[in-house]
């Protein structure tokens, strides 16, 4: 999980160790389907919704959650069932470093 007080101050703190990185958010952008469904990895699919469809969706994710992040709003909100290899496996990719962690998480519908 990202630091508590996500600047690089506060990240200059923490050794940068593989383990480190591997339990650091990540993020990548998804096109949205018409279905609706996109895929993480094949590990997690995740329902955005049909109203989405085309848009680019960022996919930002660590080890307890999974934040749907839509036009710069947090659209969907689910627990993750990844794991580090599946993090480490998802960087080695192409996903980014995640940016802070989303200041709130998608209310109820």
């Amino acid at each position: 999980m990202a630091p508590a007080a996500c600047s690089p101050a506060a990240s200059a703190q923490f050794p940068s160790t593989a383990l480190a990185r591997a339990t650091d958010a990540i993020e990548f952008d998804v096109r949205v389907p018409p279905s609706g469904v996109v895929a993480i990895a094949g590990i997690q699919q995740l329902w955005i919704g049909k109203n989405h469809a085309g848009k680019i969706a960022t996919l930002w994710m660590d080890l307890t959650s999974v934040h749907v992040i839509v036009d710069e709003a947090v659209v969907k909100t689910v627990l993750s069932r990844l794991t580090t290899t599946d993090l480490e496996r998802l960087q080695m990719r192409g996903a980014r470093p995640g940016r802070c962690a989303p200041a709130v998480v998608a209310g109820p519908r």
